[in-house]
């Protein structure tokens, strides 16, 4: 198990979980937003075949992206409840991996100091 990287994920999740899931909500609004401006365009003026077309094709990709950003909260909802809750959790969680990585660094160049049989030092350290 790579401890460091299990760390970061769980401290980015925490971060950044929140932060997606309002932004697709943002997001969501935005291009309902642009929907209602097309639809009304429809409603209120006159277009030939091509435009028509090409109202019709961009109503197409504002609904499927909406769906895909409704798709994605309906999952992050059940995540997001928690993790807002952990954000003060952020600068412990920080540390902690600065403390793990200065661990890590440790064990690379970690050395056997012996207590008795000094002799064998140059041995086991590989010096």
């Amino acid at each position: 198990m790579d401890i460091l990287n299990t760390a970061i994920t769980i401290r980015d999740s925490i971060r950044d979980i929140p932060k997606i899931y309002k932004s697709n909500l943002a997001q969501i609004k935005e291009l309902e937003g642009e929907e209602l401006d097309l639809l009304h365009q429809i409603e209120l003026t006159r277009f030939n075949a091509r435009d028509g077309y090409k109202i019709a094709k961009r109503i197409q990709e504002i609904r499927q992206e909406r769906r895909r950003l409704k798709n994605e909260n309906s999952q992050l909802k059940h995540l997001e409840i928690i993790v807002s809750k952990w954000q003060d959790k952020l600068p412990k969680l920080d540390e902690s991996i600065g403390n793990i990585r200065k661990e890590k660094g440790n064990i690379t160049t970690r050395k056997y100091h012996c207590r008795v049989r000094k002799d064998l030092e140059t041995k086991i350290n590989k010096i």
